[in-house]
């Protein structure tokens, strides 16, 4: 009975140990998943750290890389500013075909696409044209849509016309004063100004005339009728070329969105077409502005680059006059869409006209000094050159003025 009592015993303490054990080996798995998790989380937490870190740095170093991209674009920009100070020099870098001249020589000429790019390339800018992209003119160019230096010369000259005194320069071709202008009118004139520069060394004038130079554009204007034009006529052919002008900037920038198919540009990209004219030696400040919109992914379409460039670049005088008007020393966003609606009947799209003022706004108060506004407006609407003699014809004498006017 005893030794039964002391087995009966003896099988209780066994089962406490066991029990004890299991319970004690219970706990420490317990604390080792609670230890297993918390090691998880800690490690998780520095996984996170680490690929913050990275994501930091990589940041920074696409920061510093920009940076000596736009110093490098910057470089660029004043070597070429310096290197094409006239139109002939201008002619010549962008030239990529040639022609025969008259006299058996062959000389260098322009594709429609090379005069565009005459105008947009030497600005400050990122990106080359892509290749497969070209343009057409069917007003321009000789039968192969090719142009010589003369023809180049007379379409800038024309260009550069400011257009509150287009009606001034048009009736420096209507010579008999009818208030239209026929062709023997148009090409007396401007036989003349080429004329000028078609002078062989030692005073010899070489033979020249509007049909041979000008081939498309006489007979676009006067078609084979001798038809007489006005000065919209004219003003509409030049129209056309800005148009062009503003595709071609616009296109260096542009992507296609795979959705819609439509081109748009970039507000970073659109941002830089209206600084790109600046004197290089103070653009810096606003391509750090520039830089800032890098994150946004807002989009400028085409008819919204073309409507700000286009009417505020044709109006600008008549723009700045309404705030003179005013009396006002600040303009204000709302009051710059106003007024641009009033003298072109263009709605300027608000976004597009914030992202300007965010640019040329150097306290960021929301407005912009007026006469600061406009001075850095105008540097888009001439070309910066030094021009040949403007001795001779004049046609010439009063380009020369009516640009020296416009100045002040």
């Amino acid at each position: 009975m005893a030794a039964m009592a002391l087995a009966v015993a003896a099988a209780a303490d066994d089962e406490d140990a066991s029990a004890h054990a299991e319970a004690k080996q219970l706990v420490g798995g317990l604390g080792a998943v609670v230890a297993g998790a918390e090691g998880e989380e800690t490690s998780a937490k520095l996984r996170g750290g680490r690929r913050l870190l990275l994501k930091q740095r990589s940041k920074h170093q696409a920061k510093l890389q920009e940076e000596d991209q736009m110093k490098t674009h910057l470089d660029q920009y004043k070597q070429r500013r310096v290197a094409i100070n006239s139109l002939r020099k201008r002619f010549d870098m962008y030239a990529s075909k040639s022609v025969e001249a008259g006299d058996g020589r062959r000389v260098k000429a322009m594709t429609f696409t090379d005069f565009l790019h005459s105008f947009v390339l030497p600005q400050f800018h990122l990106h080359s044209p892509r290749p497969d992209v070209t343009y057409s003119c069917d007003f321009v160019g000789d039968a192969n849509g090719l142009i010589t230096y003369e023809e180049c010369y007379l379409l800038i000259h024309l260009l550069q016309i400011p257009k509150e005194h287009f009606d001034v320069a048009f009736c420096m071709l209507d010579l008999d004063g009818d208030g239209s202008v026929d062709k023997a009118e148009f090409s007396a004139v401007i036989e003349n100004l080429l004329r000028t520069i078609t002078t062989r060394e030692g005073g010899e004038e070489v033979p020249i005339s509007a049909d041979s130079t000008l081939p498309r554009l006489t007979k676009f204007l006067f078609g084979h009728f001798s038809k007489t034009i006005t000065a919209k006529d004219l003003g509409e052919a030049l129209d056309e070329l800005r148009k062009q002008i503003l595709r071609a900037e616009f296109d260096l920038y542009a992507t296609v969105n795979p959705l819609t198919k439509e081109q748009t540009m970039s507000v970073h990209d659109f941002a830089l077409t209206l600084v790109s004219c600046f004197d290089p030696d103070k653009l810096s400040p606003y391509l750090e502005r520039v830089q800032e919109l890098n994150a946004s992914e807002g989009v400028i379409t085409w008819e919204e680059f073309f409507a700000f460039h286009f009417n505020v670049q044709s109006h600008l005088p008549d723009i700045k006059l309404a705030f003179e008007l005013t009396g006002a020393d600040e303009v204000t966003e709302a009051d710059f869409i106003r007024a641009a609606h009033v003298v072109s009947g263009v709605e300027l799209s608000s976004p597009v006209v914030q992202l300007a003022f965010r640019i040329f706004d150097d306290d960021a108060n929301g407005t912009l000094d007026q006469s600061e506004l406009f001075k850095v407006l105008e540097m888009r609407n001439t070309v910066q050159l030094h021009q040949e003699s403007l001795s001779g014809s004049r046609m010439q004498k009063l380009w020369h003025c009516l640009k020296e006017d416009d100045k002040h």
